[in-house]
């Protein structure tokens, strides 16, 4: 059964909060060192506007540099993570996709921490446990949202290369009420849809 790695989740989120601190940090320099500067020269305070020339850049490089390496690192490997648990279980429960079926809509919804993808009208769900993550912030559901959309795209853009025949393949959030986006439409993958699946090459 596909999981997460609980403990990888949470060392990578630890260090994500790492670098969301240095940026603060980096923010509040750069919000100081206006403020001095600004009342070193108001105040013609030499001293003042020296220090704040002289330590200020350089705490605001450093803790910059250090936000930007964190996060690029941090975020690539959460993203390489949740794509291969979506993939795979998606993989694990290819049936419940009924990708034999010429029409299909994949409603996705969110309840806690857990993501479901319904299929047309069967009863069966696709289920993705996200709870290593502990709590799903909105700016989290829209990232694992994105992981399971374009593995929905990959799975029938590549269908339909292997010469797969669909009326329409389309997805929507429950959020959204009846508002489709469609992968394929009238037998051919939409535009935007098949330029995400050759950016995501053979993945």
């Amino acid at each position: 059964m596909a999981k997460l790695d609980e403990n990888k989740i949470s060392r990578l989120l630890r260090f994500e909060k790492y670098g969301n601190a240095a940026t603060a940090l980096s923010a509040a320099a750069t919000l100081a060192f206006a403020i001095l500067f600004s009342a070193s020269q108001a105040y013609d305070m030499q001293t003042l506007k020296l220090l704040t020339i002289c330590a200020f850049p350089l705490l605001i490089a450093v803790t910059t540099a250090a936000a930007a390496i964190i996060l690029v690192k941090c975020n690539g490997e959460l993203s390489r993570e949740i794509a291969a648990f979506v993939r795979d279980t998606l993989i694990e429960n290819a049936r419940i996709l009924h990708p034999e079926k010429s029409e299909l809509c994949f409603r996705i919804s969110f309840s806690g921490t857990l993501a479901e993808i319904k299929v047309n009208n069967f009863n069966e769900t696709i289920k993705f446990d996200f709870s290593p993550f502990k709590k799903l912030t909105a700016a989290r559901k829209n990232t694992l949202a994105d992981a399971i959309i374009k593995r929905l795209i990959v799975t029938f853009c590549k269908l339909y290369e292997a010469g797969g025949k669909y009326v329409s393949v389309s997805y929507a959030f429950d959020t959204s009420k009846n508002k489709l986006v469609y992968i394929l439409k009238n037998g051919d993958p939409d535009k935007q849809a098949f330029t995400e699946y050759l950016k995501a090459g053979n993945r």
